[in-house]
């Protein structure tokens, strides 16, 4: 193959890793605030998004499922 042709694929892989790259950036939130609260059934202090507020989860430790408070305690 000439050096062209593998020049041209180069620059292809480089601007695609850049567009996924961009791409990437774009989606991840920006200083999102976390809030904090105690698991119902075991008393951990666990750890959520404000997008997460009023949603349901699972606590890592007992696997009991709560709600996120729509309004944070901030424990």
């Amino acid at each position: 193959m000439s050096i062209w042709i593998w020049l041209v694929l180069l620059a292809g892989v480089v601007a695609l890793a850049f567009g996924v790259y961009r791409f990437v950036q774009a989606r991840t939130p920006k200083d999102e605030p976390y809030f904090r609260f105690l698991c119902p059934g075991c008393g951990r202090k666990l750890h959520y998004r404000a997008r997460k507020a009023g949603q349901r989860g699972i606590c890592p430790r007992c696997k009991q499922q709560c709600d996120y408070p729509k309004i944070p305690t901030n424990q």
